[in-house]
């Protein structure tokens, strides 16, 4: 909410106009995502409060307070429904989106965990650190199957592409990467330990920005990759060629 004013807005993507405002938490609210069915919009907030909102019936679903500070990130699946939250206290835990009962909690970092984010395809999930790496969890055993070792500065965001089959990572030096979820990932791992795992260096797409990237949203193709950050401007990238194709 802007100021500290416990709203939260919907917009229609197809207009940008908005449809409802939803009374929120008098906090300010860091993290957002709606299930893929569209009846769920979860917050999260600077205290380390879940709120899950039902947009049909327009009512609290169901509140969590994790006691973990800052909720960082959050996202959600389908079959199993889940939610999946990570926390400037250095965990990821899931849920169940209907009932908000914690299902796991696993820490990857003495300090903070920046971000979740799910394959579309319900397989993986990437969680990016303070400590310069991001880790690939197997959603079904909820544990780490995978770091990514090969930023040199704190990475802040993370993304999928559309097919599931590669990750994008950015860290605050401006930087990101594309990973092929192939080259690392074994499908018969169960669980690593987080603090080994080292991978080779990927392919680096240099950013001509100042300061950090803290946001990364890929188009249906997975060829057009849009960023934000510390530079106060959105760029669109293709990603076929690693250029800029405009800057908002």
């Amino acid at each position: 909410p802007a100021n500290g004013q416990p709203i939260d807005i919907l917009f229609r993507v197809d207009s940008g106009e908005p449809t409802s405002r939803i009374r929120g938490p008098n906090v300010r609210v860091w993290s957002l995502s709606i299930s893929p069915e569209g009846r769920y919009l979860v917050t999260g907030d600077m205290e380390g409060v879940i709120r899950a909102y039902d947009l049909v019936e327009r009512r609290v679903s169901y509140v969590i307070e994790s006691g973990q500070g800052l909720v960082t990130g959050l996202d959600t699946r389908e079959n199993p429904d889940e939610l999946w939250a990570s926390f400037y206290g250095g965990q990821v835990r899931s849920y169940s989106l209907w009932s908000g009962d914690e299902i796991e909690r696993t820490r990857l970092a003495t300090g903070a965990v920046w971000t979740i984010q799910l394959s579309r395809d319900g397989q993986y999930a990437v969680a990016t650190t303070h400590n310069n790496r991001a880790y690939v969890m197997n959603t079904s055993s909820k544990a780490p199957v995978a770091c990514i070792d090969g930023h040199s500065a704190e990475v802040l965001t993370a993304a999928f592409a559309p097919d599931s089959k590669s990750i994008f990572t950015a860290d605050e030096s401006g930087h990101m990467k594309r990973w092929q979820v192939d080259d690392f990932v074994d499908p018969r791992a169960t669980e690593i330990d987080p603090n080994s795992g080292r991978l080779p260096q990927s392919r680096r797409i240099s950013l001509p920005i100042e300061g950090g990237l803290n946001a990364i949203a890929l188009d249906p193709t997975g060829q057009i990759a849009a960023t934000g950050g510390d530079g106060e401007r959105i760029t669109l990238w293709d990603l076929r060629n690693g250029q800029p194709i405009d800057t908002l």
